[in-house]
């Protein structure tokens, strides 16, 4: 049981039925099955999801998924360094519907981390695609990301919506260090304005 307490801002949120929980955990290479369930104590509606989690070896360059942002909240206090969803001192809430909508953002944000291997002692570029259709239809020009001090370098970019009409897309993420290459790509769609 984890109690949940929100801040008058996030009132807005809450009501609307939105909470957001994080709970960084470091696991060793292997399989793992994650088993998560909430239940809302004034409705005593529960909701139960299994989702299997792959932690691979790393070997050279690795990276996180890709993520699609909800939000970005500044941090109260100091940064964690454990937590990979910190940022220039900002907390990444991933958007898990993958769903951009034109009336509560002006952007589609994305966030991904690299881990090169230490010591971190060259540039880590990072280049991103659009893709829709099977064409790019945005491709920002590739640029260098500084490593934090435990040797992750991290991105949150963003793509104005002016550029993305409603539809699916593909977003591509790409780091290279040292020419070990590695790419994630993540689904998303935007929908219609109003």
């Amino acid at each position: 049981d984890i109690p949940y307490q929100v801040p008058v801002e996030k009132t807005d949120d809450l009501q609307r039925g939105v909470v957001t929980f994080t709970a960084p955990f470091q696991l060793p290479p292997g399989r793992y099955m994650l088993e998560t369930a909430v239940v809302d104590r004034e409705s005593m509606k529960a909701s139960v999801r299994r989702s299997a989690l792959v932690v691979g070896q790393a070997s050279g360059l690795s990276m996180s998924d890709v993520a699609v942002v909800r939000r970005v909240d500044a941090i109260q206090g100091p940064a964690t360094a454990s937590d990979p969803l910190e940022v220039g001192g900002g907390k990444v809430t991933p958007e898990l519907l993958n769903v951009v909508s034109p009336e509560t953002t002006e952007q589609v944000r994305f966030y991904a981390v690299a881990y090169p291997p230490a010591p971190v002692d060259a540039p880590v570029e990072v280049s991103m695609e659009i893709w829709r259709d099977g064409q790019v239809i945005v491709r920002p020009p590739a640029s260098t990301v500084p490593a934090d001090p435990t040797g992750a370098a991290s991105i949150l970019a963003g793509i104005p919506l002016e550029k993305l009409p409603a539809g699916q897309y593909e977003a591509q993420v790409s780091f290279l260090y040292k020419g070990q290459k590695i790419t994630r790509v993540v689904a998303f769609s935007v929908g219609a304005g109003s």
